[in-house]
């Protein structure tokens, strides 16, 4: 595929994401009991919701030790090139989510798949 059929396949797959999420960036604020998260919008981008699954993740840190939790995650797609990374939240259908894992596809990327977990 040369540049343009690629142009002309995410143009055609932009069609095709019927849903709207927000991303946004994710910051700390102080206040009198300590801090707060704070969410600043950096992008509306069309998507679609995926499915929602069970998965495995290890939380902790090499210090305290390491322990796997059960999750339930959500996939949706994006445009491709899509600006999002793993440091980023995203607001779905009024539901807070943080972004777990990005799968990026390279030079003929024509969709990019996003895997959050709801924001506690």
């Amino acid at each position: 595929m040369d540049a343009s059929e690629i142009a002309a396949a995410r143009a055609d797959f932009l069609a095709l994401l019927p849903d709207t999420c927000v991303i946004r960036d994710v910051g700390r604020s102080r206040s009198a009991g300590g801090s707060v998260p704070t969410y600043t919008p950096v992008a509306t981008v069309p998507c679609q919701v995926g499915e929602t699954t069970l998965k495995q993740l290890a939380t902790g840190s090499a210090q305290a030790g390491y322990q796997l939790v059960t999750v339930a995650v959500t996939t949706i797609t994006v445009p491709a090139g899509t600006p999002i990374t793993t440091q980023q939240n995203v607001l779905l259908l009024d539901v807070a989510y943080d972004v777990i894992s990005v799968q990026r596809g390279g030079a003929w990327e024509l969709l990019r798949e996003v895997e959050l977990k709801e924001t506690h």
